[in-house]
């Protein structure tokens, strides 16, 4: 699935059942004036029969609660801000990887003549971005997002996330574990860490590995 003006990307393994994997990408593209709109550079993981990276799920979308590159000494980045997709690439069997500049979320927001309010960035139609709006904070970001379900890993999901991020402080890479509910247990109670890895383990057995 996929839709460019908005920067949706779903790769899927097969479509048999519940045991299907499923990556979500969101690269905002698209500014979208309403509510529950991802922030750009997010994604989605299920597969297995069970959620592996879930995200913020209010309609305010806190990029704070995503799988993302935090950075926890330069608050005022326009965490609402658009993405750009540089390059999509697809395989028959349902792999492919997505690439996203987000600079725009990295920069800083000037304030309107009247210094109450940050300015508009995106014009309220036509998603035109407003080159004025945006201020240089010394930040760049981008981020690659790739899938292979061709089973070669040994694994029918491989996931690969890279980013490169330059200027700022200091950067908090993040994964966002399944929280706990109603008589299920959190998945932070289910991982373990060794070293440069992580393991989730779900009661049936399913595993996720993560390796930094």
């Amino acid at each position: 699935w996929r839709a460019d003006d908005f920067g949706f990307y779903g790769f899927r393994n097969r479509w048999r059942d519940g045991d299907d994997c499923i990556l979500q990408v969101f690269a905002k593209a698209h500014y979208i004036g309403g509510w529950n709109s991802g922030s750009a550079g997010t994604f989605r993981l299920v597969g297995l029969g069970h959620t592996w990276a879930t995200g913020s799920t209010d309609r305010n979308r806190h990029r704070w609660e995503e799988s993302v590159v935090q950075l926890p000494d330069d608050p005022e980045i326009n965490q609402t801000a658009c993405g750009r997709v540089t390059h999509v690439e697809t395989r028959p069997d349902g792999s492919g990887v997505v690439s996203i500049d987000y600079t725009d979320v990295y920069s800083g927001r000037k304030l309107r003549p009247d210094r109450r309010k940050g300015m508009r960035l995106y014009t309220r139609y036509g998603n035109i971005r407003r080159d004025e709006a945006f201020a240089d904070l010394g930040i760049t970001g981008m981020r690659s997002i790739g899938v292979d379900y061709s089973g070669r890993s040994g694994a029918p999901c491989l996931v690969a996330v890279v980013d490169r991020i330059q200027g700022g402080g200091r950067k908090v890479w993040t994964w966002q574990l399944l929280p706990g509910g109603k008589d299920m247990p959190s998945d932070v109670e289910r991982t373990t860490t060794e070293g440069s890895s992580f393991l989730v383990r779900k009661d049936d057995g399913a595993t996720l590995r993560g390796l930094f």
